[in-house]
């Protein structure tokens, strides 16, 4: 009893997981992994999960996880596939699209060199926090937070009024993230 986080009980854990593969074991020793900050190996763990369930509840989470894992990895594509996969077991999960936010608002420079667009990944990030906080309230908080930080990333009116862009223009973020949003600017 107890022992869930040793070394000795994740290792007899896999060798009963190869032997007899079950979700619940599968999803305890993904979290095991995720916990010491494996995410690799968590992830394929989690993907295991989803493989071995019919629970949409248990697909949810393990989506999320898997979601999370990719968001340490700074593999924001993959982060927004698998947030997602979790909204199409639960259109209302606001964990996932606050995931989706982050991998915009962190991903964002990966998308130009521009001054005015590397930083546009910043706007569709405020809109999925939005979005995010309207369905789960508890992430109020935590979200609002998000959001300052991302609003403190906005390009200025200067380095959009180069490329013709003014504050309400509508505005598509390419590659990966693929949203039309709202141009917002500092001073």
């Amino acid at each position: 009893k107890g022992c869930e986080d040793s070394d000795l009980y994740v290792q007899a854990a896999k060798k009963l997981n190869e032997l007899e593969p079950s979700a619940e074991s599968a999803y305890n020793i993904a979290k095991w992994y995720a916990a010491k900050e494996d995410c690799g190996s968590a992830v394929e763990y989690f993907k295991q999960v989803v493989e071995l369930t019919e629970d949409r509840e248990l697909k949810e989470k393990a989506y999320i996880s898997i979601s999370k894992c990719y968001l340490v990895m700074r593999q924001y594509a993959s982060t927004k596939t698998y947030a997602l996969k979790a909204l199409s077991m639960n259109g209302k999960t606001g964990p996932a699209v606050m995931l989706i936010g982050d991998a915009y608002a962190y991903g964002s420079k990966s998308l130009s060199d521009d001054p005015c667009e590397k930083k546009a990944g910043y706007w569709a990030a405020v809109d999925k926090y939005k979005s995010a906080m309207s369905m789960d309230h508890s992430l109020t908080e935590k979200i609002n937070g998000k959001i300052a930080k991302a609003r403190g990333q906005f390009p200025t009116k200067k380095d959009c009024f180069f490329k013709g862009f003014k504050e309400g223009d509508s505005y598509n973020v390419g590659g990966w993230i693929n949203e039309t949003t709202t141009v917002r600017v500092n001073e």
